[in-house]
C-alpha cells in the first residue's frame, strides 16, 4: 500500500530512509487533490493524507466566519494596494484559505488593474487566472530567490506562502514599503507576537513598524451538530476563561448518525484583527519586549471574544473552544 501511494503521489517508491512529500491529483480517471506526506518510523513509515479543496470549492471572504464588523474592516484594509497583511495561527487553521479568498476578492473587484503573483510550498489551490510559483529548493528556487525575481516583474499583489527566514522577511517587508501589497503567514503565538518574530529574524524594527498594515490571528473550531446538540453543565474554569455568566446555558454535540458520532457538523474560523497604530509602531521601534506589548495593547474583539459569542448563541461548546484556544 505504501509503495502504491508513493507512485500515485509521484514520490520515490524505493526510498524509505528520508521524508517525502507528494501530491495525488487523479485516481481511476477522477480528479483529486490530496497532499501526501511520508515519514520514516521504527516499524515502517508514517503516512498522512490531506484532502484539499478544489478551485470551485474555495469559499468567498464572507463565508469564512468573520463577524460583519470584522469583514467590513478587513476589506477596507485591503486598500490602498501596499503594505503587509500577515496571518498567524497553527498549521491547518485556515490561513491559506483566507489568503486565497482575499486574492479572489481583489481579482474580482480590481483584477483588471492589478498584477498578481504567488510563491507557495506547496501550491494548495489552482487559481488558474493568477500566476502561481512552486518553491523548489533542489534547484535553488527558495522563497527568498523567488521573491527577488518576482519583484522584477512589477507585481502589485504578492502572496508568499510563509515568511520563514531572514532574507525573505527583509525582502518582503521592504517590498511592502515600496508599493506592493504582501499577503503572507508568520509563525507566532498571537497577533502581537508577529512583529517581534520578524525582528527576531533580523528585520530592522523601524521597517517592521512601517510596513505592517494589519495582522490577523486565526483558529478553526468545530460547531455543534444541530441534530444532537444538548445543553450541558458549564465548567467554572471555562466560564471564567471566556468571561461567561455562571448561569449561561451552553450546548455540546453528543454524537449521532448525522455527524458521524463526532458531535461536530462543520468547522468555522475565528478571527482576531490587530491594526498597528502610532503607539504600537513607536513601541516596536524602541524594541519593547513582547510581554510589555501584551500589557499595553489588547486586540478587540479577541479570539476568545469571538468564541464567546458563538458559545452564547449555542453554536460552539466551551470544551471545543477551550481545546482550540
Amino acid at each position: 500500500m505504501t509503495a502504491r501511494l508513493k507512485v500515485l503521489a509521484r514520490c520515490q517508491s524505493h526510498e524509505f530512509r528520508r521524508p517525502q512529500e507528494g501530491r495525488i491529483q487523479s485516481l481511476n480517471g477522477k480528479t483529486l487533490d490530496i497532499r501526501a506526506s511520508f515519514l520514516p518510523a521504527l516499524h515502517g513509515e508514517r503516512i498522512v493524507l490531506r484532502v484539499l479543496r478544489g478551485e470551485m470549492e474555495l469559499r468567498p471572504l464572507d463565508a469564512l466566519g468573520w463577524t460583519p464588523e470584522q469583514l467590513k474592516l478587513y476589506i477596507s484594509l485591503l486598500h490602498p494596494i501596499d503594505g503587509a497583511i500577515l496571518f498567524t495561527g497553527p498549521a491547518g487553521s485556515g490561513k491559506s484559505t483566507t489568503i486565497y479568498a482575499t486574492l479572489r476578492h481583489l481579482e474580482a473587484t480590481e483584477g483588471k488593474y492589478l498584477n498578481f503573483a504567488t510563491l507557495e510550498d506547496p501550491i494548495e489551490y489552482d487559481l488558474r487566472t493568477i500566476a502561481q510559483t512552486q518553491i523548489a529548493p533542489a534547484v535553488g528556487l527558495d522563497f527568498a530567490a523567488g521573491l527577488r525575481s518576482m519583484l522584477r516583474q512589477d507585481p502589485n499583489v504578492i502572496m508568499i506562502g510563509e515568511i520563514r527566514d531572514t532574507e525573505t522577511a527583509a525582502t518582503a517587508m521592504r517590498a511592502a514599503m515600496s508599493g506592493h501589497l504582501i499577503l503572507s503567514t508568520v509563525h507566532a503565538r498571537d497577533t502581537l507576537g508577529v512583529s517581534i518574530r520578524l525582528i527576531d529574524m533580523g528585520v530592522e524594527p523601524f521597517i517592521v513598524a512601517s510596513s505592517i498594515r494589519v495582522v490577523a490571528a486565526q483558529r478553526l473550531v468545530g460547531l455543534n451538530c444541530p441534530k444532537c446538540s444538548k445543553q450541558v453543565p458549564l465548567d467554572p474554569y471555562l466560564a471564567e476563561y471566556f468571561r461567561l455568566d455562571k448561569n449561561q446555558a451552553v450546548f455540546q454535540g453528543q454524537g449521532c448518525e448525522v455527524c458521524g458520532q463526532t458531535g461536530i457538523m462543520e468547522r468555522r474560523a475565528l478571527f482576531e484583527l490587530f491594526i498597528p497604530g502610532d503607539n504600537f509602531q513607536q513601541a516596536v521601534t524602541e524594541r519593547t519586549p513582547l510581554f510589555e506589548l501584551r500589557k499595553l495593547f489588547q486586540p478587540r474583539p479577541s479570539l476568545k471574544d469571538s468564541a464567546a459569542v458563538l458559545i452564547k448563541e449555542g453554536f460552539l461548546s466551551p470544551l471545543e473552544a477551550g481545546r482550540v484556544l
